[in-house]
């Protein structure tokens, strides 16, 4: 399935438990570090880019970062219960 997200939108909250793996399709998503109160991006992932693909086969592993949209963006989302299907 297909999210989408207006710039600001957090995708991820760090300290959530991890139940799907995103791959940004469109637009850009920033990785924040929220460490005692103050706000870093770490990183900036463009399109084609993914994250929570190693997470999401560790049940009731928690993100460390929150992921947040910094334009206008699209993601798609692969939920853990349907890799759960698969295998």
């Amino acid at each position: 399935r297909h999210e989408f997200y207006l710039p600001g939108g957090f995708i991820v909250r760090g300290g959530n438990v991890c139940d799907a793996m995103y791959f940004v399709k469109r637009g850009e998503v920033l990785i924040i570090d929220e460490n005692m109160g103050i706000e870093l991006c770490v990183e900036t992932l463009y399109e084609n880019d993914c994250f929570g693909e190693i997470k999401i086969l560790m049940p009731r592993e928690a993100y460390r970062f929150s992921y947040v949209a910094r334009v206008e963006s699209e993601v798609g989302v692969l939920k853990r219960d349907d890799l759960d299907e698969v295998f």
